[in-house]
Order: structure tokens, then sequence, then C-alpha cells
């Protein structure tokens, strides 16, 4: 018999709104869809397009921005100085994850900038992100940058998905920094943003379809 087989046999044995067989062993993969989904879901990214991107990592062994991730929450939760620590070293992790990310996508090269502006290249996006190739290229720690992407973001619409793109590159490029925020929340928004530049891209690529 199949685990399925067995699960329905089973059923429900207690009062929780799962089969006794799915508590006791979860869908993994589910879970970080979830988690995907409560993470990255906002008005220009869609609970299906979400989906869709969590569907994306795990056909083609991108499990790695599941990881970073789950790893990041938990050191959100913990106590003590250490998190803040095991937190900045989850938003380089991720950075390189999302890279990760934007070449099983189809980006060809070493550098992510070139990725991105290939696979956007036609796009209002693409046209934005090419617009700030000195932003892109300054050899700073990305804080240094920081006011400025944060500023093209606040133009709201494409200039906003353009700054997330900027950003993801710019904390990819200075992962030989240590990381200076220690600010818990800023911290948390920028990692949303980072992985944001890899599920937009998806989005990008292919798009859900609505029927």
């Amino acid at each position: 018999m199949s685990f399925e087989e067995i699960n329905e046999t089973i059923g429900f044995q207690g009062s929780g709104m799962h089969r006794t067989l799915e508590v006791i062993w979860p869908d993994w993969d589910a879970e970080q869809v979830e988690r995907l989904v409560r993470t990255l879901r906002a008005p220009d990214l869609s609970e299906d397009q979400v989906r869709e991107f969590g569907v994306f990592l795990r056909e083609n062994f991108q499990d790695a921005i599941f990881h970073r991730l789950q790893s990041f929450e938990k050191h959100a939760f913990e106590y003590g100085h250490a998190r803040i620590a095991g937190m900045q070293s989850d938003l380089q992790g991720m950075s390189v994850a999302v890279e990760q990310v934007v070449r099983a996508l189809g980006g060809q090269g070493t550098q992510p900038s070139k990725m991105f502006r290939d696979l956007w290249d036609g796009t209002e996006v693409g046209r934005i992100f090419k617009k700030q190739k000195t932003l892109l290229e300054r050899g700073l720690p990305f804080e240094d940058l920081l006011e400025e992407i944060d500023a093209l973001r606040g133009n709201g619409g494409e200039n906003e998905k353009a700054a997330d793109l900027i950003l993801a590159t710019r904390v990819r490029g200075s992962v030989h920094h240590a990381v200076q925020i220690e600010n818990q929340l800023e911290l948390e928004q920028l990692l949303v943003r980072v992985l944001r530049a890899a599920a937009l891209t998806h989005a990008s690529l292919k798009p859900v379809d609505a029927s």
C-alpha cells in the first residue's frame, strides 16, 4: 500500500485538522511553500504566483531558499546576541541562494546584475535596472547604498521591483564584508526584499495562467 492509501485508511484519529499520519510525518515541501506564501504574498505577488515559485524551487533542486528562510525565522525567535549574527549570515546566504535560483531560471554569466539585466530585458523593470548602472557597479558595502536604493523604491510601481533586484545584487556583491545592520526588523525587511527579487523574476518569466 502507498502512503496515501494508508493515510486515507487511518484518517483522523483525533480532533485536529490533519490526518494522524500527516501530523507524524508532515509534508516538508508543502510546509515550505506555505512559509513562502506567508513571507512573500504582496500586491505585486499573488498567492498563486508564490506557490508556482515554490513548485519551481522544488522541481529544480533550489531547496537552499527554503533552508535559509527557515534558518532566518529560527534565529529571529531566539534570545541572545548570537541571533543577530545568525540573521546577518542568513541574509548573505539568501543572496547567494537567490543567485542560484536566477541561474536556474536561465540567467547567464557570473554576476547577478548581468543575469537580472538579461532576464528582464524588454520590460520597464529592465529599463530602470539598466538606468541604475552606476548604483549597481559602485564597489561599496550594500549598507552604504541603501539610502539611494530605498529612494528608488519609494517611487513605487516598477521602481519598487527594480530596487529589490538592485538590493539583491548589492547584498550578493558584499558577502566579503560583515553585515553592519543590527536592527532585527530591518534585517527582516532586507531578507524579504532579497528573496522577492527571485520570486518577481520567476513571476515575470513564467506568468500564472489565470484560467
